[in-house]
């Protein structure tokens, strides 16, 4: 309804909130979607671990905090390096990123599926939060930076505006897909809390997968035009051999 409203205001030659035709850079677009994805992945996480651990487990709410700071912390130094060296290496900082960050979670739902009170759920789930934390900061900065790369100048503000968008509504159905299958598998399984808590962290998992599943055609397949400009530069290079 939106893309509707916003294509017949510009049809009748009066200036639309979002220019639809921003859309028809694949890697503005890609780089929203993987965004949106990725951020829904990634935060669904703490509410899951937060009730897990101070239902399940036992911990006090410091204690529970303490268990994710990991994450917090691989997330800020990898977006921090991320974000100085994406001119350089450019793509495959948001390919490896996503895979990470879905290898991680995945990793870390297994792990506490398999959980019991009196385990140190510090120490068993600092590496998957690590290496996760880690992917998600690579893509942080480094996304954002590729998929307005190519925008308009004037359009900038505008495209950035969207992203944030995109973001945003990524985060509130990530965390509303985590929170219901952890809730939903609690009742049904009459508290059992490390398959609760399984079952939501692998619905966070699935949405970063859902982002590399979007990054990795997206920005490793040549686009059309791309590809006609270099075989018309090839053709035209023929005849002068």
């Amino acid at each position: 309804m939106f893309v509707l409203w916003e294509r017949g205001v510009a049809r009748r030659a009066r200036q639309p909130l979002v220019d639809v035709n921003l859309f028809r850079e694949r890697t503005y677009w890609v780089g929203t979607l993987v965004a949106a994805a990725l951020y829904g992945g990634f935060t669904g996480i703490f509410i899951v671990l937060s009730q897990f651990l101070q239902q399940g487990m036992h911990y006090s709410p410091l204690k529970a905090s303490l268990c994710t700071v990991l994450f917090t912390v691989g997330s800020a130094v990898c977006g921090i390096i991320s974000g100085r060296v994406v001119h350089r290496v450019g793509r495959p900082l948001v390919i490896v990123g996503t895979a990470l960050t879905a290898v991680g979670l995945a990793a870390n739902a297994l792990i506490v599926g398999q959980s019991s009170v009196g385990d140190n759920m510090f120490l068993l789930t600092a590496l998957p939060l690590l290496v996760a934390g880690c992917g998600a900061g690579c893509v942080i900065a480094s996304n954002q930076t590729l998929a307005l790369q190519l925008v308009p100048r004037g359009e900038g503000s505008t495209a950035a505006g969207v992203y944030q968008t995109g973001m945003k509504i990524g985060t509130s159905l990530g965390t509303a897909l985590a929170g219901s299958l952890y809730f939903s598998h609690l009742l049904a399984t009459h508290r059992d809390f490390p398959a609760a808590a399984r079952t939501g962290l692998l619905g966070a998992a699935a949405l970063a997968s859902v982002a590399f599943l979007v990054a990795l055609p997206g920005l490793t397949i040549p686009e059309r035009r791309a590809a006609e400009a270099v075989v018309h530069v090839v053709e035209e290079a023929e005849p002068a051999r």
